[in-house]
């Protein structure tokens, strides 16, 4: 499952050229994987497959998202195993990090 967190972000007017302003923000973006039955090992390693495919998206068009966006990157990723009565879990917990200029 991919989930997509808060955004924050900051403005800057621009003090010349009119109302234009550059922002910066951040989506939090959590992958987390519960396979019951399966190794922490498998679980593991299918989040990261999971990642790697957002990774994928955000690397190969990194002005997505709208217009005015200058530039998309994921922020460097963190991973957490935990297990419980239905068995292994991992998280991967990062976030995109964009500038745009409105």
């Amino acid at each position: 499952m991919v989930v997509l967190g808060d955004v924050v972000g900051d403005q800057e007017w621009s003090s010349i050229g009119g109302s234009r302003r550059d922002e910066d923000y951040t989506l939090d973006v959590y992958v987390v994987v519960l396979w019951p039955g399966y190794t922490q090992l498998e679980a593991l390693n299918r989040a990261w497959e999971l990642f790697a495919v957002g990774e994928e998206v955000i690397r190969s068009n990194p002005g997505a998202g709208g217009a005015g966006v200058l530039w998309s990157e994921m922020k460097r990723p963190s991973g957490a195993t935990s297990v419980d009565d239905e068995g292994y879990a991992y998280q991967i917990t990062s976030g995109i990090r964009t500038r745009a200029r409105i």
